[in-house]
């Protein structure tokens, strides 16, 4: 252990910039380094973060909405490689570390550092999973097609999305794109 990292013995809430992830490791969001990484934080975290601020009817996690932009995109994209649905499937994995921000704030000029903290979280999932870096614009534009959908369904349809479910659906894509 180094010096910066906080013992394990220690609260998380006692490390301002530290968070204790679900399989027990000590990261800072802000300085991810590819050790940093697991899958199953990933999976675990993004399948209990609510869309939208939480502001819709019912549940619509974030993992689940990862695998309808990667079954999406893989539809568009037939001929698609290995790379490219892991990087459809992973386009909001920095959202496990940093939280999920809903769009209309993540661009205003004052959240600057969270777009910059994303983009070095980004790289650096990218470099562990050997995703695309930068995003494709391709992947961006499934995300985007994905994003209106959910805005127009979730006026009207409630969204009961189980985080366990979600989490069990997303780390079985993840294993079957890796098995290709």
């Amino acid at each position: 252990m180094t010096n910066n990292q906080p013992h394990p013995a220690f609260s998380a809430l006692a490390h301002p910039g530290w968070i204790k992830t679900f399989t027990g490791r000590f990261v800072q969001p802000l300085a991810l380094t590819v050790a940093d990484i697991d899958i199953m934080d990933i999976a675990h975290s993004l399948s209990r973060v609510c869309r939208f601020g939480g502001h819709c009817s019912g549940v619509l996690n974030v993992a689940a909405h990862s695998v309808r932009v990667f079954h999406r995109y893989q539809m568009l994209n037939p001929n698609a490689t290995k790379q490219d649905m892991l990087t459809a499937l992973l386009h909001d994995a920095s959202e496990a570390y940093l939280g999920d921000i809903p769009r209309p704030l993540k661009i205003h000029p004052e959240f600057r550092f969270y777009r910059e903290a994303e983009q070095r979280a980004e790289a650096v999932i990218a470099a562990k999973f050997d995703l695309i870096y930068p995003m494709p614009q391709s992947v961006k534009q499934t995300d985007d097609d994905e994003l209106l959908n959910e805005l127009n369904f979730r006026r009207y349809e409630p969204f009961d999305e189980s985080p366990s479910l979600s989490e069990a659906e997303f780390l079985y894509w993840f294993q079957r794109i890796n098995e290709q």
